[in-house]
């Protein structure tokens, strides 16, 4: 099955970077869940839960408002201030590079 290669960075450092099979957000323009293929999108997200799923489990996490891009090779990027820490801890498993 194809993946996404997720990334989420604030302007200090990558908070996330791991392979998934989709990402949903609250955009400014509604809820949007990206697959593989997507095309190319830039929009802005709100701050709220994020979501993505990673071995048939989804996982959550809560952001500030960002940007959100998808590029033509399957990266998705998340530009955020901040992520809710507590949720952080508790979606992330061992296998996903997580930066303090």
């Amino acid at each position: 099955m194809a993946k996404l290669k997720l990334q989420i960075v604030s302007q200090e450092k990558e908070l996330l970077s791991t392979e998934v099979e989709a990402v949903s957000a609250q955009a400014v323009q509604g809820m949007i869940t990206i697959l593989p293929g997507h095309i190319p999108l830039f929009t802005r997200i709100k701050e709220g839960e994020l979501l993505y799923l990673k071995a048939d489990v989804w996982k959550s996490m809560t952001v500030s408002n960002g940007f959100l891009t998808v590029s033509p090779s399957d990266e998705v990027t998340i530009m955020v201030d901040s992520v809710d820490q507590a949720q952080r801890w508790q979606s992330v498993d061992s296998n996903d590079s997580l930066q303090m």
